[in-house]
């Protein structure tokens, strides 16, 4: 008997690894795997008897290893009441009492744990992902939009704009000026943003918005907004600031970098040709 149900269980694990060698997906397999790591556990308890039920102990762990804290509870939770009636059967009291009190008490442990590492961790991916000065996604995180459109083949475009004669701002007022002048362009550019639109600072003075599912006329008009409001924005004192835009819409068959290449050139076009203004790709 145990022998069918090891080879039933490696069927299902085959099935599972083929099913994510050729469709990619694992959300499924994954789940199929942790419960039958559970159905495994229970039955193999009530094949063996209560003499193999500390494999429940690494199972626990195992769980939270593979799933979030939630479902690793309730997977754990569930083996817990699976193994109970045969080692009820098997165990006297303190036994019984004892096995099941310390995989409750691992359970909660780990549980506790998983969620405050959860917790860290975002904390720190939050952190990794955005820019340190302007609260605005960092270059990472670009990178990593980049990845998702190319992969799920995205109709996008890309602005690509910079604050005009910046390093002069620079030199007239300090570092500190134009640190608080980044802060107050890219508040002020977020507040012009749809809600699926990203905005990224690429470097120094440089910024990028990610428009999905944006036509390149939507998103010349978008730029050209984002331009007169700058312009009109007091966000020095006593001197008018101005950025210069490229615009760039994503082409069937091109990559994200060319794409991203081509909006460049166009904003050094629009630098070029006097500054203040949106230049479109070509």
């Amino acid at each position: 008997m145990m022998m069918t149900f090891d080879f039933i269980i490696s069927g299902l694990i085959a099935s599972a690894a083929l099913y994510i060698y050729f469709t990619g997906k694992i959300d499924f397999p994954t789940y199929l795997l942790g419960f039958l790591c559970s159905v495994g556990t229970i039955t193999t308890i009530y094949i063996q008897g209560a003499s193999v039920a500390y494999w429940a102990y690494p199972l626990t762990i195992v769980q939270y290893y593979i799933f979030k804290p939630k479902v690793a509870f309730w997977l754990n939770t569930f083996t817990l009441i699976g193994i109970f009636p045969p080692c009820y059967a098997s165990l006297n009291s303190i036994e019984l009492a004892s096995l099941l009190i310390t995989l409750f008490t691992t359970n909660m442990f780990c549980y506790t744990f998983a969620v405050q590492t959860d917790k860290s961790t975002s904390v720190y991916e939050e952190q990794a992902l955005k820019d340190g000065l302007t609260g605005t996604l960092n270059r990472r995180a670009m990178d990593n939009r980049f990845t998702q459109i190319e992969k799920g083949g995205l109709a996008t475009s890309l602005i690509i704009f910079d604050i005009d004669r910046f390093k002069k701002i620079n030199d007239q007022y300090g570092h500190l000026v134009g640190d608080d002048l980044l802060i107050k362009l890219s508040s002020t550019i977020k507040q012009e943003l749809r809600a699926e639109d990203g905005i990224y600072r690429y470097g120094g003075e440089e910024f990028v918005v990610i428009a999905p599912n944006t036509p390149l006329s939507s998103a010349h008009a978008l730029a050209e907004k984002l331009r007169e409001h700058v312009e009109n924005e007091e966000l020095l004192a006593d001197r008018k600031v101005t950025i210069s835009l490229g615009v760039a819409e994503l082409m069937t068959n091109e990559s994200i970098h060319d794409c991203f290449q081509r909006c460049d050139e166009a904003l050094y076009n629009a630098k070029s040709s006097g500054r203040n203004r949106t230049c479109i790709a070509a």
